[in-house]
């Protein structure tokens, strides 16, 4: 959203003439915010944030029905609080939001997200994803249900016209068109409606559109499973025919195979020269690593500068026995019949159909000699092709039965073959046991070459990066900051570099297709394991083993057993999340409501181990639990100021009393840590946000003592104002009310003495008794992180020392 402000007809704030008012652009679609002449902030009223929506979704709202929607039970009151509303709102805003009468439609000046055109719509799809398209996102009205039931009706709608508006852009976007544009259009389709089809077919067709049929027939697999988990329901006929068309479309030339990406290769000198290494000494060379690691360009400038033949598998390969193997050795057999050395490869393919038909569970082992002295006429074919090895990328997807073949081969390509090169590659979580058993057979042999493309450096990304203004050490710190935030990832990077990502990428919602790639690997992964990185991505620094054990009621050996399975993935590295943007890419992948229950879990999960309540009250807080989160912020402010740290206790307190100054009521567990907070401030001087912090408790319903609390904090700010009467007459007002919390009356009665003495009165026998008094040894240097308090330790031993000084205490 553009925060620049503009000079807009219409209705002024007062009431004339608005040429002078600024235009208001407010947000309703993710969390509401809005732009004042103070910047971007958060809308804070809920009822405010709908009635806005309201407006601008359905036109103008009559008053009384407003008033009704929202104080049902206000028994008469509810147009007057209605007017406290707006008046607050207009107040927030610098400007009126709504025209005057008995109907709230907005003034022309009111900018609303939710009214813009289509195409402004898509664009912030692309930039922020489709999170930030849920109408009102966060807001929740409890024990409004009339109010409720027009917000979920009207996310209903929103979501549908985006929904249209999504499809509607990908049906009419040119074949030119950015396909990583459209990717990103697509996956947000998905994330709008995860269960509805229409997304998933939508990012089937992009990935066809972009060469990239296996990615296209993976993205079939994960709607059917998500349809089967979630539903218990097969793809519709619709997606199920796309899949068949997809499944038909094989390039009879291998040009699809061979297309891997285009990516310029960075960085890969040593693996490079390890692989021309290790052919030369006759050993099977196996290239290890999650996606996004760089394998498919490397194998691609590989077999361009030797000249070897590079296939890609795809995922029809692995579904069905020889799938794999004879789509492959009738790629072979092709190019056989151009370089006309076809003997014997058409009847080794033909052999390889019927053992295929005779076998369909596998292929036994009494044939596989047979297959392998059959892989000597392809590797024929192929050398008189020109071809001096053969490159397989993802071998991982190929079937059982086909790894058994290839096994067989590699394992006696030494003698077979022995003037031929074999390279193969592979993503560790996906790959089948059998990949697995050949790499050990291969080990066992002595024939084993195994690489592990490493992350790009400093160097690798400036080469990506164009030439841009500004110092060379400006540029060599985002080359840094980039690297930091990927792992170096050349997929991520090259994203990162082309959509024109800096230092902020982190400060914002991640980019669809960073966000679709990072993603990938998560959903390579068992569900367990994927539950246990969206837990580690929700508990942040709090995450251990014995936590996701204490959480998901699993052992610690089955934990530790799904962390190494997303090692394999590339999602987590030994000490957690692999690189920032992956543990930002799983966080945005958890639904609001889980994550917020997650929270919730992980806060009860801490408590009982023991952690510290400042960890325990992130989590509450991030639960909506605020009952609890302020608990837990006074317990840790406690800690914080026993240790001199004030400002860190102050900002304890903040972080849970983000309600603190704002227009609505604090809930009653906030009271007394707003108090502290009041506490607090007066010890540092922070004299200016005294009267907002008791204003905010005085708007919720408390007890005896905390209003005797806030009365005399009330004094005590007028005493340090210099104003010692008024300050005495506030101070003595509260000591009725603390009747029943002797150190609290003997706190005030010495603050009370010293506004008199700064009045000029004489000291009253009574406050000075009061003032003396025995509390049975209790430490004047005690902080009750449970009750409110009219002090600090160190504001109290200021005050012990002033009356001390005046003579009307007696000393230590």
């Amino acid at each position: 959203m553009s925060p620049e402000l503009h000079a807009a007809p219409g209705a002024s704030a007062s009431g004339g003439s608005a040429d002078e008012v600024a235009l208001l652009h407010v947000n309703v679609l993710g969390v509401p915010t809005w732009t004042t002449s103070a910047g971007l902030s958060p809308m804070l009223d809920s009822r405010a944030a709908v009635l806005v929506a309201m407006a601008a979704l359905d036109g103008p709202v009559s008053r009384n029905h407003a008033a009704e929607l929202f104080w049902p039970d206000s028994q008469g009151n509810a147009r007057t609080n209605l007017r406290v509303l707006l008046h607050r709102l207009q107040q927030a805003a610098g400007a009126r939001l709504f025209a005057t009468g008995d109907r709230l439609a907005l003034l022309p000046h009111v900018r609303v997200d939710v009214a813009a055109e289509d195409d402004t719509l898509v664009e912030r799809c692309l930039q922020r994803g489709a999170s930030n398209l849920r109408l009102l996102h966060g807001v929740e009205l409890p024990g409004l249900p009339d109010a409720g039931n027009w917000l979920a009706a009207a996310r209903r709608q929103v979501e549908q016209r985006i929904t249209r508006i999504l499809v509607g852009w990908l049906d009419k976007r040119s074949a030119a068109e950015d396909l990583g544009r459209a990717t990103g259009v697509a996956e947000a389709l998905i994330a709008l409606n995860p269960l509805s089809e229409t997304g998933y077919r939508a990012l089937m067709r992009v990935r066809v559109d972009a060469g990239d049929r296996a990615g296209a027939l993976t993205v079939f697999e994960r709607c059917r499973q998500e349809l089967d988990e979630h539903l218990g329901t097969r793809p519709d006929r619709q997606t199920t025919a796309l899949h068949r068309e997809i499944l038909r479309r094989r390039d009879d030339d291998g040009a699809a195979a061979q297309a891997l990406p285009l990516r310029p290769l960075l960085q890969r000198e040593a693996e490079l020269a390890d692989i021309a290494a290790a052919l030369a000494a006759r050993r099977v060379v196996i290239v290890e690593g999650p996606g996004g690691s760089g394998k498919s360009t490397m194998l691609a400038h590989l077999a361009r500068e030797r000249g070897d033949l590079c296939w890609s598998a795809d995922a029809a390969d692995g579904q069905a026995p020889l799938a794999g193997l004879l789509r492959l050795t009738q790629h072979i057999a092709k190019l056989a019949l151009r370089s006309g050395a076809a003997m014997g490869v058409t009847d080794a393919v033909e052999r390889l159909r019927r053992l295929q038909a005779l076998e369909p569970s596998g292929v036994p082992a009494a044939s596989l000699p047979r297959l392998a002295r059959d892989a000597v006429t392809f590797v024929v074919a192929m050398q008189q092709a020109g071809h001096g090895a053969l490159v397989i990328d993802d071998i991982h997807l190929f079937d059982d039965t086909s790894v058994d073949v290839m096994a067989q081969v590699l394992v006696t390509s030494d003698e077979l073959m022995p003037s031929f090169g074999f390279v193969l590659a592979y993503r560790p979580v996906r790959a089948r046991r059998r990949v697995r058993a050949l790499c050990e057979k291969l080990t066992m042999a002595g024939r084993l070459k195994l690489v592990h493309p490493t992350g790009l450096k400093r160097e690798a990304v400036l080469q990506l990066m164009p030439p841009a203004p500004g110092s060379e050490a400006e540029r060599l710190a985002t080359a840094d900051r980039l690297v930091a935030i990927s792992g170096g990832t050349p997929g991520v990077l090259a994203e990162l570099v082309n959509a024109g990502e800096g230092a902020e990428v982190m400060d914002d919602a991640l980019p669809q297709p960073i966000r679709t790639l990072l993603l990938e690997r998560l959903r390579a992964c068992s569900s367990t394991a994927e539950g246990v990185a969206q837990l580690a991505s929700v508990a942040g620094a709090s995450f251990s083993v014995a936590l996701a054990a204490d959480i998901a009621g699993l052992s610690s050996w089955k934990v530790a057993e799904k962390w190494n399975e997303l090692l394999l993935a590339g999602v987590f590295d030994a000490r957690g999340f692999a690189f920032p943007l992956m543990e930002a890419a799983v966080r945005e992948s958890v639904p609001d409501a889980v994550r917020q229950f997650m929270h919730g879990e992980v806060a009860k999960a801490l408590e009982r181990q023991g952690h510290a309540a400042e960890r325990i009250a992130h989590h509450w807080r991030e639960a909506g639990d605020y009952a609890r989160a302020t608990a837990q912020a006074c317990v840790a402010a406690a800690v914080r100021l026993q240790a001199g740290d004030l400002l860190g206790a102050i900002d304890q307190l903040d972080q849970t009393l983000p309600e603190g100054e704002r227009s609505e009521p604090p809930a009653p567990a906030q009271v007394i840590a707003l108090l502290q907070l009041t506490a607090l401030c007066l010890e540092a001087g922070r004299m200016e946000r005294i009267t907002g912090l008791l204003e905010a408790a005085s708007r919720a319903p408390a007890g005896l003592i905390e209003r005797g609390v806030s009365t005399a904090l009330g004094g005590r700010a007028l005493l340090a104002m210099g104003q010692h009467g008024a300050a005495r007459a506030a101070l003595q007002s509260a000591m009725p009310l603390l009747a029943a919390d002797p150190r609290a009356r003997r706190d005030v009665a010495r603050w009370a003495l010293l506004a008199g003495h700064g009045a000029g009165d004489a000291a009253d026998d009574a406050l000075v008794t009061l003032a003396c008094g025995d509390l049975g040894g209790m430490s004047i240097n005690e902080w009750r992180a449970e009750a409110a308090s009219v002090q600090t330790p160190a504001d109290a031993r200021r005050a012990a020392e002033a009356l001390r000084a005046l003579g009307l205490l007696p000393g230590r």
